[in-house]
């Protein structure tokens, strides 16, 4: 099944491809909604990699790797398990899901 909001362009030498992000998935990263991106994507998938949320937000791992350490310090988010099997546990219910 072909996906048809999938499109690609030659641009140049270069091929450019566009793909969507899930449904009402914002990639915009300021300080407040930063913090959201990282929790919400933790919270519908807590066994996601740093790695790998940077790769489907277009967020830099360095980046996301200091949300992480920032909200872990302040108790919002752990890790539980290592670093291999475990899994991330959102500890803040209150925030703003938009």
């Amino acid at each position: 099944m072909k996906d048809s909001s999938l499109c690609s362009e030659f641009t140049g030498d270069f091929l450019i491809v566009t793909f969507p992000f899930a449904e009402g998935f914002d990639i915009a990263m300021n300080a407040d909604n930063g913090v959201n991106v990282i929790l919400n994507a933790f919270r519908d998938n807590p066994g996601i990699t740093i790695k790998g949320l940077a790769k489907i937000t277009g967020i830099s791992a360095r980046t996301i790797d200091r949300g992480v350490e920032s909200l872990k310090a302040e108790g919002r988010l752990k890790r539980v398990g290592s670093t291999r099997s475990g899994h991330w546990e959102v500890c803040d219910i209150s925030i703003n899901r938009s």
